[in-house]
């Protein structure tokens, strides 16, 4: 009975704050607010411009500045081993509209470019990850991760890594793999 009160007060809040126009209206339900000068929060908004998405830094990353010509992917699987090079990667036009929704309370649609990593691992691995090399359009700039950025579409911003340098298939069950990337 307590949780179903709850659960009509909390709704009942959120519908006088979205008819009020209030502030917390345009938050997504994770809590996050919209990027500045995007359009509502609703279930699939509309795209940002890319230059409007803010560069946060997981605890104490550091924006890594990486020679395109030098950086190499590695990509392990069980036995299997590949090196790729940026060019290579950038070949890849794989596409995907996702949400950052950022730890520190933003969120914005972006589109994504770059390849599923189920193109580089065996198939059905990866599922709807993305290695993204391109975001609208332009190269990844520095802040958001050139020269290889996971796009995790549905989780949080920390599974979104920057400056990927490998991949590695880990045929641990997934209850026996940590809930976050480690690395």
């Amino acid at each position: 009975m307590v949780v179903g009160g709850a659960g009509l007060l909390w709704l009942a809040v959120e519908s006088a704050t979205r008819l009020a126009a209030l502030p917390g209206a345009s938050r997504r339900f994770t809590g996050s607010l919209p990027v500045t000068g995007q359009a509502g929060g609703g279930a699939t908004p509309a795209p940002v411009d890319a230059a409007r998405i803010p560069v946060t830094q997981w605890l104490d990353d550091r924006v890594q500045v990486l020679d395109p010509a030098a950086w190499r992917l590695r990509v392990a699987a069980g036995a299997t081993t590949r090196e790729w090079t940026y060019a290579e990667l950038e070949g890849f036009g794989d596409q995907i509209e996702a949400v950052l929704d950022c730890t520190g309370g933003w969120f914005a649609p972006a589109t994504w470019e770059g390849v599923r990593l189920d193109r580089l691992l065996p198939p059905g691995a990866a599922g709807a990850l993305l290695l993204a090399t391109r975001l609208a359009g332009r190269p990844l700039s520095a802040g958001h991760g050139f020269p290889a950025r996971l796009v995790a579409p549905g989780r949080r911003g920390f599974w979104w890594v920057k400056w990927v340098v490998s991949v590695e298939l880990d045929q641990a069950p997934w209850w026996r793999q940590p809930p976050f990337p480690l690395t």
